[in-house]
């Protein structure tokens, strides 16, 4: 079972993110503005925040209270993607 730690790595890798925390250029960015759409459940999705040393980070938006979990600065989201095949615990 990997650790979370390098679930994460795997996640980010997938989109474009270097651990140098800057972001590559993509074909087709699935980042949603906060001012266009919320996620709707209380699932983990990836967030860029507007301040800090570390931009993209691993957050989730309470449905029942109405705000980001950890942080206050989220400006985009998007959906995690799915493992690569055989790396799912």
């Amino acid at each position: 079972m990997l650790d979370f730690r390098k679930k994460l790595i795997i996640i980010l890798t997938q989109y474009g993110v270097d651990m140098g925390n800057e972001k590559k250029k993509t074909e087709k960015s699935n980042w949603i503005s906060v001012k266009d759409e919320l996620p709707d459940t209380d699932a983990y999705v990836l967030v860029f925040c507007k301040i800090g040393a570390q931009r993209i980070r691993l957050s989730w938006y309470s449905t029942h209270s109405n705000r980001w979990m950890d942080y206050i600065d989220v400006t985009h989201w998007q959906k995690l993607p799915e493992f690569p095949d055989g790396e799912a615990e």
